[in-house]
C-alpha cells in the first residue's frame, strides 16, 4: 500500500509538518518531506491520526486536540501519523475490481454454456429444431439444395442492386455463393437472376437433399436442370391376399392407390408450408388512457391483407391464448396465415376482441390482464433487474470494505511494528 508512519513529538513538529500540505485543507504533501528519520514523496496523503482516520486539516487538529501536550508542546505520548500512497490504494481497488469482474464474467459464462447444453433438441425430417420448434441457423456452403419454408425478400437489393426477389414458400434453390460473411447466394426456381440471403434469414430456409441418382435406363446425356425430375407412381399388385397378416400395417403399400404413411408431425408441416404469410399488418400504439374502467394498457394490430379484407367472415379464425395470438383466413388451397405471436402482456381472454371492416381492415383488440393476474413475464423481468441491481451493489460493497480492511491491517501492523522497535 505504500505507508509511511511517523511521529510527532511536539506541537512544532505538526507546524512542520504542516507546511508541506499542498493547502486549502488538503492532507496532500506538495513537497517531499524528510521527518523522523523518514521520507514520506510527494503526492502521499496523510490518512490517519492516531487511530483515527483523518481527510482534511480540520479533522487533523480536530484529533490533535484529543492527545494532551505540556506547556512546552510536547506530546504524551508521541502522536503516531500515517501517510498512505493513494496511487497504490487506487491500483489495489481496481485491481480488485478487475479480478471481480472477471470472476463473473466466468460465471455468467458457465451459466450460458449450461444452459445452451440443457436445451432440449429434437430432429424431424434431416434438420435441427430447438424446443420451441424454430429451426436453428443453418450453415450453408455452395451446391446445398434449400427450400423456403417461410416467405420474404431476397437482399439482393443490398448487393448487386438487381431488383429483389420475392421468395415464397415452397420454391426451391442451388446455393451457387458463400461470402466471407456466411451469406448466401442462391439460384432459385423462380427467380430468373440467383438472389443474395443474409445469414438473418437463415432460418427461413431449410436444407433438403437432392433427387435420387438417375438409374441406368435415365438418359445421361439429357440437359441438366435444377429443377426435380418428375415422378410417376407405379401401382403395385395387390398383394392383400397373398399376406393378410400385413394388411393392417399402416407402415406397408399392399397394393391399389399409393397413400401418405402416418406422420402427424410431418402432415402438420406440410400443412403449414401450403400457408401464405399475412404481410399487410401494423401494430397500434398502446392505449395510455384505460378501457371499460381499466387502466390503460390496451392495443391494437390493424391487418389490411387485401385478400383477407374481401373476404366472407367465416371464413376468418382469429385465436387469443394468454401468450400469444394468430389469424387464419382460409381464401383458397393456400390460406393466409399470422403467427402464432408471442406478446409480453398476458391476455384477458374474456376482453380481447376482433371486427372485420369489408373491404377496409380487421382490427384486433388486445386487453392485458391487471391487478393480480398481471403479466408473469413483466413481474419476472422486474425482478431479474432487481437481482441484477442487488447483486452490483452488493460487489461494490465487498470491493470496497476489502480495501479499507486491506489497508487498516497494513497500517496496524505498520503501528505494531514501530512500537516494538
Amino acid at each position: 500500500m505504500g505507508i509511511a508512519c511517523v511521529k510527532a513529538r511536539t506541537t512544532k513538529d505538526i507546524d512542520f509538518i504542516s507546511r508541506f500540505f499542498v493547502g486549502d485543507g488538503s492532507l496532500v504533501l506538495g513537497r517531499d518531506l524528510n521527518f523522523d528519520y523518514e521520507f514520506v514523496e510527494e503526492g502521499r496523503v496523510l490518512m490517519l491520526v492516531g487511530k483515527n482516520a483523518v481527510y482534511t486539516t480540520e479533522d487533523m487538529n480536530r484529533e490533535l486536540q484529543e492527545h494532551k501536550a505540556d506547556i512546552t508542546g510536547k506530546f504524551t505520548p508521541p502522536v503516531d501519523l500515517a501517510f498512505c500512497n493513494m496511487r497504490a490504494v487506487e491500483k489495489t481497488g481496481k485491481d480488485l475490481k478487475t479480478e471481480m469482474q472477471k470472476k463473473d464474467d466466468e460465471r455468467v459464462s458457465k451459466k450460458a454454456i449450461e444452459s445452451a447444453e440443457k436445451m432440449d433438441r429434437e430432429e424431424i425430417d434431416g434438420e435441427v429444431v430447438t424446443e420451441g420448434g424454430k429451426q436453428l441457423a443453418l450453415e450453408l456452403k455452395s451446391n446445398d439444395r434449400v427450400m423456403i419454408t417461410e416467405g420474404f425478400c431476397s437482399n439482393s437489393k443490398n448487393t448487386d442492386k438487381k431488383d429483389v426477389g420475392v421468395l415464397k414458400v415452397g420454391e426451391y434453390g442451388i446455393v451457387t455463393e458463400v461470402d466471407e460473411e456466411g451469406d448466401a447466394r442462391i439460384k432459385f426456381d423462380n427467380n430468373a437472376n440467383a438472389q443474395w440471403v443474409f445469414r438473418g434469414n437463415f432460418d427461413k430456409l431449410e436444407k433438403v437433399p437432392y433427387a435420387d441418382s438417375c438409374s441406368e435406363d435415365d438418359d445421361v446425356d439429357e440437359k441438366l436442370s435444377y429443377y426435380m425430375k418428375g415422378k410417376k407412381w407405379v401401382v403395385p399388385e395387390d398383394a392383400a391376399a397373398k399376406d393378410d397378416c400385413r394388411r393392417d400395417d399402416a407402415k406397408v403399400v399392399a397394393g391399389g392407390t399409393p397413400e401418405q404413411l402416418a406422420n402427424e408431425r410431418k402432415a402438420a408441416r406440410l400443412e403449414t408450408l401450403r400457408t401464405r404469410p399475412i404481410m399487410k399488418y401494423m401494430v397500434g400504439e398502446e392505449n395510455k388512457g384505460g378501457q371499460k374502467g381499466r387502466s390503460g394498457g390496451t392495443w391494437k394490430v390493424y391487418i389490411e391483407e387485401p385478400e383477407v379484407i374481401h373476404c366472407d367472415e367465416s371464413l376468418i379464425t382469429v385465436t387469443f391464448t394468454r401468450e400469444s395470438y394468430s389469424v387464419r383466413a382460409d381464401t383458397g388451397d393456400e390460406p393466409l396465415l399470422l403467427g402464432p405471436i408471442n406478446i409480453i402482456n398476458e391476455l384477458d381472454l374474456k376482453a380481447c376482441s376482433w371486427k372485420l371492416s369489408p373491404g377496409k381492415r380487421l382490427t384486433l383488440t388486445f386487453v392485458p390482464l391487471i391487478g393480480e393476474d398481471n403479466s408473469k413475464a413483466r413481474l419476472a423481468e422486474m425482478s431479474r433487474v432487481r437481482k441484477e441491481k442487488d447483486e452490483e451493489s452488493a460487489n461494490q460493497k465487498r470491493m470496497i470494505m476489502g480495501v479499507v480492511f486491506m489497508l487498516m491491517a497494513a497500517i496496524t501492523m505498520y503501528l505494531a511494528l514501530g512500537r516494538t522497535s
